[in-house]
């Protein structure tokens, strides 16, 4: 068990029955370092943050001016894409701000939420949900475009085979075999 981990009660129990009583726990317990390195970007809670705030602007917008109106676009733009500028901001050790990143992620919030004001009918259930999810892809689409560390992940997620496995061939290391071998060996594996 990890250092600290007992319940109260246990611990309670321990100090009476005489034993030591464990170490309480730090905070700095939680940042063991795997060696690992990694991104310190959660691309879900990138999205979930955009999507919020999105939402809670649009909302604002759409109160102000009605379903579907240049307020409620301007307000899931202006929400989504501060939200997912600091949702990607948000855990890294160094705290810088780029101008140039927060117009390519507010571009890409617009652009998902011009797809949501052409797409989402405006009696549609639960369309300010809708119209904040799309803002939110094209926001996060654009953290993803603009952080050099996720496009590597995402460049590796791509090139790895199904369930993290080998690596899917390039079409360079293709063999090519006739019609009649494919066929064959179909033939054969059906008999």
């Amino acid at each position: 068990a990890h250092k600290g981990c007992e319940s109260w009660a246990g611990v309670a129990m321990s100090s009476a029955e005489g034993r030591p009583r464990p170490e309480p726990m730090k905070f700095d317990d939680f940042d063991e370092d795997d060696g690992e390195g990694g991104v310190d970007v959660c691309i879900l809670g990138v999205a979930a943050v955009s999507a919020f705030f999105a939402g809670i602007f649009g909302a604002v917008g759409m109160l102000l001016a009605g379903p579907q109106s240049v307020a409620q676009v301007l307000g899931q733009v202006v929400g989504g894409g501060f939200g997912a500028y600091a949702g990607a901001n948000m855990h890294k050790e160094v705290q810088n701000f780029s101008m140039k990143r927060l117009c390519w992620i507010l571009c890409g919030a617009a652009g998902g939420s011009l797809a949501s004001w052409i797409a989402v009918p405006m009696d549609m259930d639960f369309a300010m949900f809708g119209c904040s999810v799309l803002t939110s892809t094209g926001a996060v689409a654009a953290v993803v475009a603009t952080d050099n560390e996720l496009l590597e992940v995402l460049r590796e997620f791509l090139s790895s085979g199904p369930e993290g496995g080998p690596k899917l061939r390039q079409s360079a290391d293709l063999e090519f075999a006739s019609g009649t071998s494919i066929g064959a060996s179909v033939v054969g594996d059906i008999r």
